[in-house]
């Protein structure tokens, strides 16, 4: 901006030396004009008087002249130093301009890339929400999968309990089964059926040997001598002999 002005005030200035220089020449063409000589008839003495003042006035219009012709040629110089000057200041703002231009440029096109390189951060945080939300609804696919094989492997692992202890009672059933036999193999040496005791009760939902022996008047132990038992299980219908009364 200040080179800018520097430059109109210096323009200024040749203007006006160039016009001061075109009024000189025009001043000194009119005092010539005006002084050449006139068709009027004089005496000798006033030609010579006039002759003389003529001279005079044209030596002073030479020496004017010659001044003005001096005062141009210092001013032409100006002018051509003011036209250097102008020149180098317009090189100048053309440099600072270009300069000014290059930077910008430059700025620009770094902030183009930060702005290009800030996007292909903001796609690659993108996409990796993207597959973070794919991988965290295949992780809750995969528990919601464990959680029904877990569920399945309950539920089998409940039906193999159950039937182990369904085994667990037919063994106990067998054993009980053998073992009385046995005993009444030793006491009356002939097979024991229970269709040949006129005192059998069969198991129901609920019983024990002690509500069986409490109902029939006699002792838990008698039941398993009876029966052959080892101990005080009991499985649901099977038939069990009661001493006589």
């Amino acid at each position: 901006m200040k080179l800018h002005i520097r430059v109109q005030a210096l323009e200024k200035s040749t203007y006006v030396l160039r016009t001061s220089g075109f009024f000189i020449m025009l001043f000194a063409c009119v005092i010539l004009i005006s002084a050449s000589p006139r068709p009027v008839v004089y005496s000798d003495t006033q030609n010579n008087t006039a002759m003389r003042e003529m001279q005079n006035l044209l030596q002073s219009l030479r020496y004017e002249s010659n001044n003005h012709e001096q005062e141009i040629r210092i001013f032409d110089e100006k002018l051509k130093n003011l036209d250097t000057i102008i020149e180098s200041l317009r090189e100048e703002s053309d440099q600072v301009n270009l300069s000014n231009k290059n930077q910008i440029k430059s700025q620009s096109t770094a902030m183009s890339e930060k702005l290009s390189a800030q996007e292909a951060l903001a796609q690659g945080l993108i996409s990796d929400m993207k597959q973070f939300k794919t991988h965290a609804q295949e992780v809750d696919a995969s528990f919601v999968a464990i959680h029904k094989k877990i569920g399945a492997l309950e539920t089998a692992v409940a039906q193999i309990n159950d039937n182990i202890k369904h085994m667990q009672e037919a063994i106990y059933t067998m054993t009980d089964a053998l073992q009385g036999k046995d005993v009444s193999d030793k006491k009356s040496g002939t097979a024991a059926s229970p269709k040949n005791q006129s005192n059998v009760y069969i198991v129901k939902s609920g019983d024990s040997l002690e509500k069986i022996a409490k109902k029939h008047q006699t002792t838990v132990q008698a039941i398993r001598d009876l029966n052959g038992l080892c101990n005080d299980r009991i499985i649901v219908g099977k038939a069990l002999q009661l001493p006589e009364k």
